[in-house]
């Protein structure tokens, strides 16, 4: 780091289906961002820090949003609900932001900066990665959701966005902080409705929409990081994001939901993940 001015911490495993939560999420999340910033605080030059965190920083489940007494999740709410028993990956984040600001504080060379985007969507550099955000789609595309999708509501973000706002919070003075980046809050019935009037009968897209205790009975069945109380605290529960600090701090003007969800799935056909029946 020598030299460097800004530096940028982006690589965190996101992955739901984990043999060892605390060795293939926690650890490499909480001591790559420890690494990584006393690195910054042993280099004379850098100034800023931007680390890429994640909206479930602030949430564990979407039922936590109303027990909060609060419409919206905003930069002020930090997750308490995640463990390594539930929800490891949000766990992972919130822990690993935790670390970044108890290190930014015990200096004052550098200002840390974080980026707490919604669930990333839109064209990949590589389709073929390991992907979360690129499973999901695949499952809606491909038949295993055919039957229908639980009301699970998710925030949303372009994955260009997050880009524009990871070079605003690098280059803009004094910005600093944590900043929530987050151009709609959907759901998985909108998600597959946007595809089908999109794509039409090419593929077997979910039509229905599962009722809370059938997929309570099914989903841990049919996939099991989908446990019953995942489904207990997040289906049928609304949320919503604050992200107007992002676009009046850091200038962001969101794309929209379906022309990412619609981008993003039209990538997916033409390098053959997903194929027309």
């Amino acid at each position: 780091m020598a030299g460097c001015v800004v530096v940028l911490h982006t690589a965190s495993p996101f992955s739901l289906d984990v043999n060892d939560p605390q060795r293939d999420l926690v650890d490499p999340a909480l001591l790559g961002t420890r690494n990584v910033l006393e690195s910054a605080a042993c280099s004379q030059s850098v100034e800023r820090v931007v680390v890429t965190s994640s909206y479930v920083a602030t949430i564990g489940d979407n039922a936590d949003l109303a027990e909060s007494g609060r419409k919206k999740i905003t930069e002020e709410s930090w997750n308490t609900t995640s463990s390594l028993l539930h929800q490891p990956y949000a766990y992972s984040k919130t822990v690993a932001e935790r670390e970044a600001w108890r290190i930014a504080e015990s200096q004052k060379q550098w200002k840390l900066v974080t980026i707490n985007p919604a669930f990333v969507m839109g064209p990949a550099i590589d389709p073929h990665a390991t992907s979360e955000s690129f499973q999901i789609m695949k499952n809606v595309g491909s038949g295993k959701l055919a039957s229908g999708v639980p009301n699970y509501g998710m925030a949303y973000v372009d994955v260009s966005d997050v880009a524009d706002a990871h070079l605003a919070a690098a280059f803009m003075p004094d910005r600093e902080g944590r900043y929530l980046v987050s151009a709609e809050s959907s759901n998985l019935p909108a998600l597959a409705a946007i595809l089908l009037e999109r794509f039409g009968k090419q593929f077997p897209f979910p039509k229905t929409t599962v009722p809370k205790p059938l997929a309570w009975l099914i989903a841990p069945l049919m996939d099991k990081t989908m446990t019953r109380k995942i489904i207990a605290q997040n289906v049928n529960h609304p949320i919503d994001v604050d992200a107007g600090k992002s676009i009046r701090e850091l200038g962001l003007s969101y794309r929209a939901f379906p022309d990412t969800v619609i981008e993003m799935f039209q990538q997916m056909i033409t390098a053959g993940i997903v194929s027309p029946k």
